[in-house]
């Protein structure tokens, strides 16, 4: 468990040049220990009083946050944190193990821009925002927690309401009816383009997170209504708080699952600093060669985060990420082989590093961050025996960024934030592409590509935005601009605004309404050079949401939602096609087509997405009972240039998860999910000639219905000084196979569905020291 990695404050001295950033003095005894910060800022938080919920036991930080909680039996506790100008915020599943202490980092939002924040008792759930909507804020705990997740961040997050999931293997996020190129990922500020290994370029898909989830603190996601300190995407914002490393001594911790390993380190820097590390390889040949597949993904990913306070006022973090994609062939029947020579394989790398500065002042706060990116994409389909090239994408993209943020109080009430950012990209795509059918008897063929092109971009943005609290309400009001280099119309301006109003504790009323814009995919532009002439894609989206807490601990949500889409980028040599249809997943020649933008794009498509997402939620409080119903009804519907409004490629009418778990006692915790979805669109065979498909049947069809049960069983044993704990992870426990999108197979002339993995089972060995 990452509480337990997090164990610390044994008398912990950091040697730090200023006194006033050193931690407390403690004991040898099993203790609780931490330090709060601002949740803006990174900065301390004095004053702050800490209790365990419960109990009389509490503690006040100190000046340079820093608290204490002796002499603390060993056992699961929760603590509630609260302060003069913040919300309160309760930390669930503190375990402290017997002869060993904990560290924890506890972040508080300010209070009076916050509406429905006020926590009713000791386990109000929290989720701390401006007037902004349809955010869910979850800890590393509940991460960990979700049944059939695979302690995978973005899986976790698929099971939030108005979340459309195409097949189980996969993390593409298709959110309220968007595509999946449409979510933004940042961790600690530091933007991500994709935080997926295997991600299809231009898309946010992937198949699994390379985020070391043992890392993360906290995250919140949007789905909707986010404001203006976010652009550039349309649908979504997961942002990602991690942790700081230990500051009193060196831990390690080895983690070993059916399909990965991991080594984790954190320890004190030298003067005032920390440090985390992680390296994790899979090893996957068992699993796919036990199901029968043809290829044989593996990887290596890599994080590291060094975090330094300067003084009481200004703190120094550096983060870096990488992802090493391979893939291997597994050519042992001739059924593989056949599959192998039909199949895009790619190698891909990915790297990602950001420095920032917090500086705090009496009236706010400043945020500086300096990142680059690097991605290097190589997909290749070689057709068996000739060694023709059918489709060749060989690119890299480079980017380099300096993004300023400023949140500043005016008054009591109001609070102004702003910020900007400028970002330069080098770019450099080689692709190849024979001609290819498309399937449709009108459109029979693509047209041939054999293109190489490189180039500079350039990208900026500025936003304002001011929020007012008067009594029960809280309005925010904002307006954003972007440019982009490379396309027509290289500007463009988008205002927002939202209301929240909190006639009690217990109840919230919110109301948004904004304009959002997103720059067309760098591969797009790449591929084919007329692409150039596309304008950003836009949207207009409305939410209406009410919140109500029918006890401190259980939540009930429901938010209704319209999204207008407008200039969406469509073929206009396949004139049924809008490229939010074009999925996010290249395996074979048709999809890569698509995929990489490689038709000619007009921004002539247009869509609209309706939608109401419900949401119980019963969070971890002295009742060992925690989990969340979420229920999801909508419509998608996009039209292309041919002027036929159609159901988009991802649009599931109905949505229903339920996930959540029991804590037997402090060492036996079982958790399960289970998930039901109806039918995604697609577009039927009429015969059975793969080539006599009407466009008139263009996503017309739908596949069955999917549902599907995850379990997981955990144990713990607290021994010192090797800390053990294991899981035994079930997904699909009674064995129903994924209804996908059938296809045509050449080989055998005759519509089939694809494979389903069944029962995935997976035991995992976690060993702290």
């Amino acid at each position: 468990m990452m509480m337990r990695a997090c164990f610390c404050c044994l008398c912990f001295l950091l040697l730090s040049p200023d006194a006033s950033a050193q931690p407390p003095h403690g004991t040898a005894h099993t203790l609780i220990c931490g330090r709060v910060t601002d949740a803006a800022s990174g900065l301390p938080v004095e004053g702050s009083i800490i209790v365990i919920v419960g109990s009389t036991l509490g503690a006040v930080s100190d000046a340079s946050g820093y608290f204490m909680l002796r002499t603390v039996s060993p056992g699961t506790y929760q603590l509630r944190a609260s302060a003069l100008g913040y919300a309160p915020r309760i930390i669930r599943d503190a375990a402290v193990s017997r002869g060993d202490s904990l560290f924890v980092s506890i972040q508080l939002d300010e209070h009076s821009i916050q509406v429905g924040e006020v926590v009713i008792s000791g386990t109000m759930i929290s989720d701390t925002i401006a007037a902004d909507q349809s955010i869910r804020r979850l800890e590393y705990k509940e991460i960990h927690n979700t049944a059939g997740a695979f302690d995978d961040v973005v899986r976790t997050v698929s099971i939030l309401p108005g979340m459309a999931q195409t097949r189980p293997e996969h993390n593409g996020l298709y959110v309220r009816g968007g595509s999946s190129t449409e979510n933004l990922f940042f961790i600690d500020n530091v933007e991500i383009a994709n935080i997926n290994h295997f991600g299809s370029q231009g898309s946010t898909g992937g198949s699994m997170s390379f985020i070391n989830f043992e890392f993360i603190d906290n995250f919140t996601f949007s789905n909707g209504g986010f404001g203006v300190q976010y652009g550039d995407k349309l649908s979504s914002v997961l942002t990602l708080g991690m942790r700081s490393g230990r500051p009193d001594k060196h831990r390690g911790k080895v983690t070993v699952s059916a399909t990965m390993a991991g080594l984790n380190f954190e320890g004190p820097v030298t003067g005032s600093g920390s440090y985390l590390f992680s390296v994790r390889r899979s090893y996957l040949d068992p699993v796919f060669k036990f199901y029968g597949f043809g290829f044989i993904p593996y990887f290596w990913d890599f994080l590291a985060k060094a975090s330094f306070q300067l003084n009481k006022s200004n703190t120094i973090e550096f983060l870096s990420v990488a992802a090493l994609d391979r893939m291997a062939v597994n050519n042992a029947t001739e059924q593989n082989r056949y599959d192998n020579e039909r199949m895009i394989f790619s190698d891909q790398n990915f790297v990602v590093s950001g420095l920032t500065w917090r500086h705090g002042f009496d009236a706010g706060t400043f945020v500086l961050t300096a990142r680059e990116s690097y991605g290097d994409f190589d997909y290749d389909q070689t057709e068996h025996p000739v060694a023709l090239h059918y489709f060749k994408n060989k690119s890299y993209e480079n980017e380099n960024s300096l993004r300023a943020d400023l949140s500043f109080r005016l008054s009591e009430h109001g609070m102004l934030t702003a910020g900007a950012e400028a970002k330069h990209a080098r770019l450099d795509s080689r692709m190849t592409a024979e001609v290819i059918a498309t399937g449709f008897a009108q459109y029979e063929y693509t047209v041939p590509v054999d293109t190489s092109q490189r180039t500079t971009s350039y990208k900026a943005d500025a936003y304002v935005q001011y929020s007012l609290t008067v009594g029960a309400f809280t309005a925010t009001i904002g307006a954003r601009g972007d440019f982009f280099s490379m396309i027509k119309h290289e500007t463009v301006f988008a205002p927002r605004v939202s209301l929240a109003f909190a006639p009690t504790l217990r109840t919230k009323f919110t109301l948004s309404a904004g304009r959002y814009y997103q720059s067309p995919s760098y591969v797009w532009l790449m591929a084919n050079p007329y692409n150039r002439g596309l304008n950003q894609l836009g949207m207009n989206q409305y939410v209406a949401g009410v919140e109500i807490f029918l006890q401190s601990d259980v939540r009930v949500s429901a938010e209704v939602y319209a999204k207008n889409y407008f200039d969406y980028p469509a073929s206009y040599t396949r004139p049924y096609l809008v490229m939010i249809n074009s999925g996010d997943d290249v395996t074979d020649l048709a999809e890569a087509y698509t995929i990489f933008g490689l038709d000619f794009l007009q921004s002539r498509g247009y869509g609209r997405s309706r939608g109401i997402d419900l949401l119980i939620e019963k969070r971890l409080s002295e009742t060992p009972l925690y989990g969340r119903l979420s229920l999801s009804i909508s419509k998608s519907l996009f039209t292309a240039i041919d002027g036929v409004e159609r159901p988009s490629s991802n649009d599931q009418t109905v949505i229903f998860n339920a996930g959540g778990g029991y804590i037997m006692n402090e060492k036996w915790e079982f958790t399960g999910t289970f998930r039901f979805s109806t039918g995604r669109a697609y577009s039927p065979i009429a015969s059975t000639s793969f080539f006599l498909r009407s466009v008139e049947q263009y996503n017309s069809a739908r596949t069955d219905n999917n549902h599907r049960l995850d379990v997981r069983i955990s144990r713990r044993w607290d021994t010192s000084p090797i800390h053990l704990s294991t899981y035994l992870d079930i997904q699909n426990l009674y064995n129903r196979p994924w209804r996908g999108v059938p296809f045509f197979s050449d080989r055998n002339q005759r519509m089939e569905l694809p494979p389903s993995t069944g029962i995935v089972p997976s035991l995992g060995i976690i060993a702290e020291f």
